[in-house]
């Protein structure tokens, strides 16, 4: 409750965030054979109308919506400030570029949903004409994988390939910084820093001008020890290395189909697959098919999750000198020195907050 920003219009005075909390809740005390999260689902038709009118929605749009809402309704950052984005500096090494993004994005946007789900991206764009490249930095909620169109079974590997290959811009509707003309380009997009909680979504579904489908393809991908650290263009702090503990699978076309998921126990390590109100047991070996929709990975190699603030610039993903950060027009910090973790010591995980000491304190466990 101390996390809800009521001042905030882009969310909803913390109504969502109050009714997923209640499901929350109610999940842990384990106390209903059955959930029906009605009030979750009246709360998010009040303020998204699009997902009330009785048809079918697509699961990735209303997990987007619901990370978003909860973000905003969590926002730690009160005020919003309307500082200029850093300047493109070509001799500032990347990662420094990449810290300064990261900060001017905390500026406007620290909550739980950024500790855990946002990571960073970097995109590449090459003058053809005179070899000039400009670099931009944003951040991802989850990562959208294309499926590349071809027969048989994939792999996640060739989907990251595909997401990381370079896109030539033929039309020459882009302004080149360095010779000032509109020319073609050449296009890349890579993945800068990783989250803890990795998010990564299929684009089975496809929309051109004459035509419109669902691939499916078979994609295969690891259920435990995903290792992407060859698809990471930046120095890590701790290894990209991910184990699954969720999936949204979809089955059906374009026009008609069904969802259902797939979810690992944290202390039997049994997965069960929910499928309306019939909930089953299925074999590891039967998680990975041809029906994945929605991967969600959890990094193993830290035991922590870091609270994303301006005071603690030292928790950031970035491997930067301190210097190249720091700066006399800082913005007053609204966050506070708190550091998200989670608990292991006791029978049950649960998270906690824990105050550090000072600005320069490691947080611990």
């Amino acid at each position: 409750m101390e996390e809800v920003n009521l001042e905030n219009r882009l969310g909803t005075k913390g109504e969502v965030a109050a009714a997923f909390a209640e499901v929350l809740e109610a999940q842990w005390l384990q106390t209903h054979a059955c959930l029906l999260p009605r009030k979750l689902l009246n709360t998010v038709f009040k303020h998204a109308p699009q997902f009330a009118d009785g048809r079918q929605h697509d699961a990735h749009e209303f997990l987007a919506f619901l990370l978003d809402t909860l973000h905003e309704d969590l926002n730690r950052a009160k005020v919003r400030f309307y500082s200029s984005p850093p300047v493109e500096d070509k001799q500032m090494p990347d990662e420094d570029k990449a810290a300064l993004a990261w900060r001017f994005y905390l500026e406007r946007n620290s909550s739980v949903i950024v500790d855990l789900f946002q990571g960073q991206l970097k995109s590449s764009v090459t003058c053809l004409a005179c070899g000039h490249v400009s670099t931009t930095f944003d951040t991802f909620m989850y990562l959208s994988l294309p499926i590349p169109k071809r027969r048989g079974a994939m792999t996640l590997v060739d989907c990251l390939v595909e997401f990381s290959k370079d896109e030539i811009l033929t039309d020459p509707t882009w302004k080149c910084p360095g010779c000032g003309k509109l020319v073609k380009a050449r296009k890349k997009m890579d993945i800068w820093k990783v989250p803890p909680l990795l998010l990564i979504h299929l684009k089975r579904f496809y929309y051109l001008q004459c035509s419109s489908g669902k691939l499916t393809n078979r994609i295969e991908y690891p259920t435990t020890d995903l290792d992407i650290s060859s698809y990471v263009s930046s120095p890590q702090k701790e290894p990209p290395l991910y184990n699954l503990f969720a999936k949204i699978d979809h089955e059906g076309d374009i026009s008609a189909g069904h969802y259902s998921t797939l979810t690992r126990n944290r202390k039997s390590g049994n997965w069960h697959k929910f499928d309306d109100e019939d909930v089953q047991t299925v074999q590891e070996d039967n998680v990975s098919n041809e029906k994945a929709y929605v991967l969600f990975y959890c990094k193993v190699s830290i035991q922590e999750y870091r609270r994303q603030c301006l005071k603690l610039p030292d928790l950031w993903p970035h491997i930067v000198s301190k210097g190249s950060i720091e700066s006399e027009d800082f913005p007053p910090d609204q966050t506070g020195s708190t550091v998200s973790v989670l608990d292991q010591k006791g029978p049950q995980r649960r998270w906690k907050l824990h105050a550090l000491a000072s600005e320069a304190e490691s947080p611990r466990v």
